[in-house]
C-alpha cells in the first residue's frame, strides 16, 4: 500500500527482507533519476543544472548510503562510520572537471540493484515445507544474487539488440560479444553453485520424477545447459543470431526459475484442516496491470528516444553492421 510508505522510516524491524528490499528498491530509484539528469538537462541545454548535477551528486550518494546504513541497523556509530567513509570515497572520486565520470553514481547504482536480489531469495527461506526441494535450499539468497547477474548482462544484450533493430542503428557487436561472455561465465558460476548444493544436500535421486521434475529438468536445460553452449565461445558470440538465441534463453531461464519458486513449485496448504493445496492463478486484473505496465514502459522509452538524446550518436554503417 504505497499511502503506508512513511511507515518505512518509523519501523525497524529486525529480521524483515522485505523491509530491506523496500529501501535497496526506494534509494535505487531516486539513484536512477540522478543518473537520468543529464539527459534532459543536454536535451535544453542547462549547463548551470548541469553543474549543480556534478557539484552535487555524490553527495547526495553519500547521503543516501548512509541512510540506507542507519534505516537497517538503527546504530547511529554504523551510520557515522558509513557517513565518514563514503564522504571520502565522494571526495576522492569526486567529479572535477566535465570529463570526469560519477563512480560515486556508479558505485551506488550496482550496491542498491544488487543488495536486494539475495533478499527475494531470503523470503523463501521460510517456506522449506512447501517449496520443492528442486528450489528451496538454505542457499537461496546466494543463488539468487548469482542468477540476477546472469539474467541481467543477457537481458542488457537483449535490449541493446531491440534497439538496433527498431531504430535501424549498428549493431555493437563486440561490445556486445564481450558482454555475452560475462553472462556465460556469470551463467556457468551460478549453475555450478546451484548444481553442487543440490548435489551437497542429496537432492538428485528424485529430482527428475514428476511434473515438478519436468519443470526442473526443463528449465535446468533450456535455460542454463543450452545458452551456456550457445555463449561458450568467442567465435559464436560474436554471431548476432547465436548471441540473441543464447542471452534469450538466459533470460527466459532466470525468469522461469522465478516463476517456479513462486508459483508452479509451491504447494500452498488450503484452509484448514490444511491437508490440500490451495490453488491460484492471476486473475485477469493482475495479467492486464503487469501487460500495461510492460507496454507502458516500451511506450514511454520510445518517447523518451524521440525528444531526448538517450542513445549514444552513430556513424552510418554499411548494412552488415546492422542486426538482421
Amino acid at each position: 500500500m504505497p499511502w503506508h510508505f512513511y511507515q518505512l522510516g518509523l519501523q525497524a524491524p529486525e529480521q524483515s527482507a522485505m523491509f530491506e528490499v523496500s529501501w535497496c528498491v526506494g534509494l535505487y530509484v531516486t539513484i536512477l533519476l540522478i543518473e537520468f539528469l543529464p539527459v534532459p538537462f543536454e536535451r535544453w541545454g542547462l549547463q548551470n543544472a548541469m553543474y549543480v548535477w556534478r557539484r552535487w551528486s555524490d553527495t547526495y550518494v553519500a547521503f543516501a548510503l548512509t541512510m540506507f546504513v542507519y534505516l537497517l541497523s538503527r546504530q547511529l556509530a554504523y551510520a557515522v562510520l558509513s557517513a565518514v567513509l563514503f564522504s571520502f570515497l565522494a571526495w576522492t572520486f569526486g567529479a572535477r572537471d566535465k570529463k570526469a565520470e560519477p563512480i560515486m553514481l556508479a558505485i551506488a547504482a550496482v550496491t542498491l540493484s544488487t543488495m536486494h536480489q539475495s533478499s527475494l531469495g531470503s523470503l523463501f527461506l521460510l517456506m522449506p515445507d512447501k517449496l520443492a526441494p528442486q528450489w528451496w535450499s538454505p542457499v537461496m539468497p546466494i543463488s539468487f544474487f548469482l542468477s540476477a547477474i546472469a539474467g541481467g548482462t543477457s537481458l542488457i544484450i537483449l535490449i541493446e539488440m531491440w534497439i538496433a533493430k527498431g531504430w535501424k542503428r549498428p549493431l555493437r557487436v563486440d561490445q556486445l560479444a564481450a558482454m555475452g561472455k560475462i553472462t556465460f561465465w556469470s551463467l556457468l558460476v551460478y549453475l555450478v553453485f546451484r548444481l553442487g548444493d543440490m548435489a551437497a544436500r542429496g537432492q538428485f535421486a528424485n529430482a527428475f520424477f514428476g511434473s515438478v521434475g519436468a519443470l526442473f529438468a526443463f528449465e535446468i536445460v533450456s535455460g542454463g545447459l543450452v545458452p551456456l553452449v550457445l555463449l561458450s565461445r568467442g567465435a559464436w558470440r560474436a554471431r548476432p543470431a547465436l548471441l540473441l538465441a543464447g542471452t534469450l534463453l538466459t533470460a527466459t531461464g532466470v525468469t522461469f526459475n522465478r516463476v517456479n519458486v513462486v508459483l508452479f513449485a509451491m504447494h500452498l496448504k488450503g484452509p484448514m484442516p490444511q491437508v490440500a493445496p490451495l490453488p491460484y492463478s492471476p486473475s485477469v486484473f493482475e495479467w492486464g496491470i503487469s501487460i500495461g505496465l510492460i507496454a507502458a514502459t516500451i511506450f514511454l522509452f520510445g518517447v523518451g528516444a524521440r525528444l531526448m538524446p538517450l542513445l549514444p550518436r552513430h556513424e552510418a554503417t554499411t548494412q552488415g553492421d546492422r542486426f538482421l
